[in-house]
């Protein structure tokens, strides 16, 4: 893995978990580019949808040892992503007894 990378994991990982642990559920602009974000989900194991003109894309990362569902949306004016980050259905499920 290369320094750009490296660097671009850091910055995501650190955006991804203050979405979760500050504003979790609700979407979160950032400054970091649809590409990049984009990259890194598909790192994550996630593939690109394209519905009604806008692109997202989903995958699920271990955070604080809690399984957390993340969707990265681009923003169609800038090109950045818009982030949100909640709880998997799994550990809402462990969160509540079930």
């Amino acid at each position: 893995m290369g320094f750009f990378s490296k660097r671009r994991d850091k910055l995501l990982k650190e955006e991804i978990e203050n979405a979760f642990l500050l504003n979790e559920g609700e979407t979160v602009d950032t400054r970091i580019y649809w590409e990049a974000a984009e990259r890194f989900a598909q790192d994550h194991g996630a593939k690109t949808d394209l519905y009604a003109f806008r692109q997202a894309t989903s995958f699920k990362m271990m955070i604080h040892f809690q399984e957390v569902s993340i969707t990265f949306t681009r923003d169609r004016i800038n090109g950045t992503v818009n982030i949100s980050a909640e709880l998997s259905v799994q550990e809402e499920l462990k969160r509540l007894g079930l």
